[in-house]
């Protein structure tokens, strides 16, 4: 059939199924308004409650028929609404889990209506385009990921770029949108360089290489090399650092290599605020794209040069017992040596994973929120010195792209799914934490894939969609994280393999994987033994959580009697099926110097680590090279491993051991103690000139905010020289190296880094009516500082804080100043990866605030205030949601006044906060004593 027959047949179709809309749209609820009025049957309240309590004449019957159609219809215009919705904006359908079928059916009926305004050329509606290619899609037969043949003739081949549709491709290729379905019988479960490939659905991905039919044309446009990005209309250089390079914290990095730079078409890149559209930009080196830049080429596929990119992982049947046989993972695509996407710099001598690193930095937050919940008054926390310091910091800095908690709820939510149907959890052998999103590999094939993953194979299943259960158990308490894939962060699961023996000749290896197994975000709630030979590491850690064994014998022993009581009672049935009982079986983790001659251990709730042992043997084995690759055996499963020095070993530890330690008390009056541990702030200078406007405010006591700035910025802009003004408010007289250290952790930042970005706040914060800068310029080395106008709301509070404190009980209507400037938390809601150097300023602000708060209410209690002490409370909690102490002021004004029901909200409440913290911690026990009272109220 020609172009012409084709696109008339498309049309009559077309028409046909847009007159099946209207009818359905239509002419549905025409017809049973209709039958409802001829029936004399009307869905309203008096209506339905007069057919329930009366007589039974027929109308009943007709009215829940009614009402099943009209809830039927509005589901259908639900879906076209969505589909029609979807297509104006150029984006893919929102699905609706129980809606799946249906919204199926109307996008396959919405598609083909869209027909009739279709042409063979490119004028046709946009809107109907990306509907019409989402719809052919799913109709065509989803076929499994399969290999790329080598006996295919040689077509050409186009690289996906951002934003490309399979519409727009064959509208540029091929001449027409509708042969959109060409391309997809070409492609379709041929797997890409990314691990993923065409279903059926309609998802292209930037970098996939499509193959397209034969009489395919050449595009006009130039290859552009990966390691440059043209601007387009609208981009700014944040953007591009955003999409590029992963993080718009690299912008400084991106105007770095291009400022001067002549573009092509005239100019060059002076201004990090003027670009222009056309400008080829060159991109860091360091931080390169996941995905090259947009760009499109055209060549012949070359089947002599096989491409193991294309190659799937080889699906193996798997033995019958439990064993330690599984799959080898996809041909991994080695990186070839650390980034900072993936570890902490080594300048801080500190080189952890991400997820490790995030656990840590998790658990030391955890840690700290205890320490607060039991200060004394007018102490401070222990804090970390500065190289340890330094080394939190610069793991606080990673910025994750699937975040650790988002992978927890995702396999929290699977286990409920299982349990739901009464059905095992998957035999995870692999996690696997890519830049967006998380993958399964299993151990053998399971195709009864749950939600909220879906297939990739028969042994990877892929998260897709959103995940809408935040609470319960994690399923596999005993993940360990190995290293990187490539962009991919690996975790094994230890209960998969039972055994593990690691070869490391340097030994950096394993001081990283014992880091994660203390700290790491996966296997928290996991037990760890510990064997001779391991120094302060367990004294580090949580009693109730990590015990330590005496002898190797011991060891040996204690894991085959502990193996034995897991599998009391299951008689020939595997270990595992308990393992994935929706009770949950806790795992140990047992880690010696040595190998152990152990039975098998898989799935018994009991894992044994061996981190100085040769390869061989029972179980698995990591093997890792001098060059820095590691295996994992069976399965031969590359990746790089992650890997700490014997420094950063010792930081980890000192971090650990610090926000272990308590508080010591104070020994002074608590008025005295409070007042001589507030720091010494800046002075400010007021003018109070009736025409001179106010000066520019930083406010951190809660979200963070610059008041009277210069307000045309961008606020990803506003948000970062925020940090900057920051900085400077509590560390005036900082230096350009200091700053380098706060705002870039970990990373050698020059001075055209630097300048231009100190420029930007200058110029952000403005002038004094005699035109001095709020920020002055400093010379080479100098110091910069804020000027004393600009004023901070925690330099306020301190004053009105020492004011209250020396003026006896008169300060009271101080100290209630000082806590109306409490908004919230200090920095609530900035960025994780950003503001990494105000941690102790945090800590200082938030003892600070608690102090001043107990004090308070103290004096209203003493004065017969009862409600002013709540409040004083209140603003308290604000920056301490877990301070004992203050829930204890609470409770006594609770009991003062009677207020039983208040006593136990606020009871109620502080144990929820507790077990947030630790669920295995209870009340102090002058806060149970004081809750004893309550039944004295009760009588």
């Amino acid at each position: 059939m020609n172009d012409r027959g084709a696109l008339t047949s498309e049309r009559v179709r077309g028409a046909a199924a847009l007159g099946l809309l209207v009818v359905l749209v239509v002419g549905i609820p025409s017809a049973l308004v209709v039958v409802g009025s001829a029936a004399e049957v009307h869905l309203t309240a008096p209506e339905l409650k007069r057919l329930l309590l009366g007589p039974d004449d027929g109308r009943l019957f007709l009215a829940a028929v009614l009402g099943i159609a009209w809830l039927s219809w509005l589901l259908f215009a639900l879906s076209v609404g969505l589909e029609i919705g979807a297509s104006l904006r150029d984006m893919p359908t929102p699905r609706v889990p129980t809606l799946r079928t249906l919204q199926g059916n109307v996008s396959a009926l919405v598609a083909t209506a869209g027909l009739l305004f279709a042409s063979t050329h490119n004028t046709g509606p946009a809107a109907v385009r990306p509907v019409a290619a989402i719809v052919q899609s799913a109709l065509i037969t989803s076929a499994p990921v399969v290999q790329a043949k080598p006996s295919r003739p040689a077509l050409p081949t186009v690289e996906v770029q951002r934003h490309d549709t399979l519409w727009s491709i064959a509208e540029r290729h091929l001449g027409s949108g509708q042969r959109f379905h060409e391309i997809v019988t070409l492609n379709l479960g041929v797997r890409q360089a990314d691990g993923r490939a065409l279903t059926g659905s309609h998802w292209i991905y930037p970098g996939w290489l499509l193959q397209l039919p034969a009489d395919a044309s050449h595009t006009e446009r130039k290859p552009v090399p990966p390691d440059t990005y043209v601007v387009r209309p609208g981009d700014s250089l944040s953007q591009i650092a955003q999409h590029e390079l992963g993080s718009a914290g690299l912008t400084h990095e991106l105007y770095q290599v291009n400022e001067g730079h002549v573009m092509t078409g005239g100019g060059a890149l002076t201004n990090p605020d003027v670009i222009r559209p056309g400008w080829t930009l060159k991109l860091p080196q360091a931080e390169a794209p996941m995905s090259s830049a947009p760009k499109v080429e055209l060549h012949p596929l070359r089947p002599e040069v096989p491409d193991r990119s294309v190659t799937p992982p080889p699906l193996v049947v798997a033995s019958p017992t439990p064993s330690t046989s599984f799959p080898p993972a996809p041909a991994p695509q080695l990186a070839t040596g650390p980034t900072a996407s993936s570890r902490v710099e080594q300048g801080v001598g500190l080189a952890l994973g991400l997820v490790t690193a995030t656990g840590l930095v998790h658990e030391l937050r955890r840690r700290r929120r205890q320490q607060q919940r039991t200060r004394s008054v007018g102490t401070r926390i222990p804090m970390p010195e500065p190289a340890a310091a330094a080394a939190e910091q610069a793991a606080a800095a990673l910025e994750a792209p699937v975040t650790v908690e988002s992978a927890r709820r995702a396999l929290r939510e699977l286990a409920a799914n299982c349990a739901k149907q009464r059905r095992l959890l998957p035999e995870v052998l692999l996690v696997r934490l890519s830049p967006s999103s998380l993958s399964l590999q299993l151990l053998r094939d399971d195709l009864e894939v749950l939600p909220p993953f879906v297939h990739e194979s028969a042994q990877v299943w892929r998260l897709e969609g959103a995940v809408v259960l935040n609470e319960g158990d994690d399923p596999y308490p005993a993940l360990m994280t190995l290293g990187t894939d490539g962009p991919d962060m690996l975790l094994l699961n230890l209960e998969a393999v039972g055994s593990l023996a690691i070869t490391d000749s340097v030994g950096g290896a394993v001081r990283a994987l014992l880091a994660d197994l203390a700290v790491g975000p996966f296997s928290t709630t996991a037990g760890l033994a510990f064997g001779e030979g391991f120094g302060e590491l367990p004294s580090t850690l949580d009693p109730l959580r990590c015990r330590v064994l005496n002898h190797p014998e011991q060891a040996g022993k204690d894991i085959i009697a502990r193996r034995q009581e897991a599998l009391d009672g299951l008689g020939e049935a595997p270990a595992r099926e308990r393992h994935t009982s929706t009770e949950g079986l806790v795992p140990e983790i047992v880690i010696t110097r040595d190998a152990l001659e152990l039975p098998d251990l898989v799935w018994t709730g009991v894992c044994h680590v061996a981190v100085a042992a040769k390869a061989g043997g029972a179980g698995a084995s990591i093997v890792v090279e001098p060059s820095g690759e590691a295996t994992l055996r069976p399965g031969d499963i590359q990746f790089v491993p992650q890997s700490l020095t014997s420094e950063g070993f010792d930081r980890v530890l000192e971090l650990l051991a610090v926000s272990k330690r308590e508080a010591q008390p104070a020994t002074e009056a608590p008025r005295v103690a409070v007042a001589r541990a507030l720091p010494v702030v800046p002075a400010t200078l007021l003018d109070l000139r009736d025409d001179v406007e106010a000066p520019p405010r930083l406010l951190v006591l809660g979200r963070v905010h610059v008041e009277r700035a210069d307000d045309s910025a961008a606020p990803h802009r506003r948000r970062r020289v925020s940090e900057l003004v920051a900085y400077l408010a509590l560390h005036p007289g900082a230096t350009g190296s200091e700053i380098d250290e706060a705002l870039w952790p970990g990373r050698r930042v020059e001075k055209s880094t630097r300048h231009p970005f100190i420029s930007r706040a200058r110029r952000w914060l403005g002038s004094n009516p005699d035109g001095e800068l709020h920020l002055p310029i400093v010379a080479d080395g100098g110091q910069y500082r804020l000027r004393p106008e600009v004023s901070c709301d925690w330099h306020d509070f301190v004053r009105f804080s020492q004011l209250g404190l020396d003026s006896g009980r008169p300060g009271a209507s101080a100290l209630s100043a000082a806590l109306d400037l409490v908004r919230g938390r200090p920095f609530l809601g900035v960025d994780p990866a950003t503001y990494t150097w105000a941690e102790a300023d945090i800590q200082e602000m938030i003892s600070a605030i608690v102090d001043v708060a107990h004090l308070l209410a103290q004096m209203r209690l003493e004065a017969g205030d009862f409600r002013g002490a709540q409040h004083a409370v209140a603003r308290g909690l604000l920056a301490e949601p877990c301070s004992e102490l203050l829930y204890r002021d609470a409770m006594k004004a609770a009991i003062a006044i009677g207020n039983v029901a208040e006593l136990d909200r606020l009871s109620r409440r502080l144990r929820s906060e507790i077990t947030l913290i630790d669920p295995d911690e209870t009340f102090d026990d002058e806060t149970i004593e004081l809750l004893a009272s309550r039944q004295h109220l009760l009588r």
